[in-house]
């Protein structure tokens, strides 16, 4: 109680060698009707500052009573109250939230499935016949899980085209590598829950009408593409009849981009694409545990790639994989079981269910580093990360050992969509 009578004397003085400063500075341009209304309302601020015991209620209301003239007329001497009274505030919060966030709980949006089932990544569904939940629907299904609706319509009339990008995998097989829907360009943005994010740019065709397309980074869009216009011809085919023998484009092993017509109906205004984006799992990174203690076997640890020798011609990007190795290990796969020291690895529920195979852990996959017949010994101050979906997950088998100073945390904290995986992770 002491302390909030002194604030508000503190404050009534303040505000009272304002209003002096200001009235001096200001009375020429003050109105004569202002002017006498200045002088009364600073006199009883006076006349509230000397009454003893403190009344803080009636310095409170005299304090108040000044606020039109001080915005009327307080020019430089008195900017926005709220900033004045709240700025040191709100930069005190700030510094708190950057604080927990470099140094305690980082968000983290898992953008693919190569941890499903134990994280959910990004996942589309598209509307071809059926018809799109109605707005109440896909409010609810937009703040609670996570599902944005998308819709692409025709910019002008005419046939749409897509990039497809053909190279040789294997020379002399007469296998191809067929991409769909090149992404053109990454840039910033923010997600439905308010956090940093990118978006991923991609180029379609109208007529002779280029358009762009954005959707959340590492989404798969070509999937969509694919999804919708490819199910009844295969992009192989779908060049070879426009344009003749695939091998014309990658002679000498090249890879070449060529724009295919895949649908000629369209007019204006059509919806060429309906779907919706459904969030991977949001979760908490617990940034301090590490500190203190080292990461072990089981752990989902979020890393930086910047250090991993095969990825550091791309961009920076944080992974979420499972640590299953650490320097000195040494590893192999026998599908479906991986083998850490000789032994099955065990631990965690997502080791016990993929050696098994049960249900949608499909087992682990015997591919590059770890081949069938191959074993990989982890160096020193290094780790071995894979995701749980190994068939579908691009890890250390492929591009190598993670350093131990790459790593920024574990996966602690589901927080959003409000889906089944919510809550402390696995």
């Amino acid at each position: 109680m002491a302390n909030h009578i002194k604030k508000q004397q503190k404050l009534g003085k303040e505000t009272l060698a304002l209003a002096v400063k200001i009235y001096n500075y200001n009375k020429d341009i003050i109105s004569e009707k202002d002017l006498l209304t200045f002088k009364n309302k600073v006199e009883v601020l006076k006349n509230a500052l000397s009454i003893k015991p403190v009344d803080v209620g009636l310095i409170a209301q005299a304090v108040d009573s000044l606020e039109p003239l001080f915005k009327k007329y307080g020019g430089s001497f008195y900017p926005k109250r709220f900033a004045y009274e709240n700025v040191e505030m709100l930069l005190v919060a700030a510094i708190l939230v950057i604080g927990i966030r470099t140094f305690f709980f980082q968000p983290f949006v898992i953008p693919t499935n190569s941890m499903y089932p134990s994280f959910n990544g990004m996942t589309y569904n598209i509307y071809n016949e059926e018809k799109p939940p109605n707005i109440l629907t896909r409010s609810f299904n937009y703040l609670v899980k996570g599902v944005s609706r998308k819709r692409i319509e025709s910019p002008v009339n005419g046939s749409l085209k897509v990039p497809i990008q053909i190279g040789i995998v294997s020379k002399g097989v007469g296998l191809f590598e067929v991409q769909t829907v090149i992404p053109s360009k990454r840039s910033r943005g923010f997600s439905r829950i308010m956090l940093p994010t990118q978006k991923d740019t991609y180029n379609l065709r109208v007529g002779s009408e280029e358009m762009e397309v954005s959707v959340p980074a590492e989404f798969r869009f070509q999937e969509v593409i694919t999804e919708k216009f490819f199910s009844k011809k295969s992009a192989i085919e779908h060049v070879e009849e426009q344009f003749g023998n695939v091998r014309q484009f990658v002679g000498n092993g090249l890879s070449k981009v060529i724009w295919v017509e895949v649908e000629s109906s369209f007019k204006k205004g059509d919806i060429m694409v309906d779907f919706d984006i459904i969030s991977g799992d949001a979760l908490f990174v617990d940034r301090m545990s590490y500190h203190f203690v080292s990461p072990k076997v089981g752990d989902s640890i979020v890393f930086k790639t910047s250090k991993i020798k095969s990825l550091v011609a791309e961009p920076e990007k944080y992974y979420i994989k499972r640590l299953v190795g650490v320097g000195g290990d040494v590893l192999k796969i026998k599908e479906p079981i991986l083998y850490r020291n000789g032994k099955p690895i065990n631990g965690v529920a997502p080791f016990d269910k993929n050696n098994k195979a049960l249900g949608d852990y499909k087992g682990y996959k015997a591919e590059e580093a770890l081949a069938e017949g191959k074993e990989v010994e982890i160096l020193p101050n290094h780790y071995y990360a894979m995701g749980d979906n190994s068939g579908n997950s691009a890890d250390s088998r492929y591009w190598g050992q993670v350093p131990d100073t790459e790593v920024l945390g574990r996966a602690l904290f589901i927080y959003y969509p409000f889906s089944s995986h919510w809550g402390l992770t696995e």
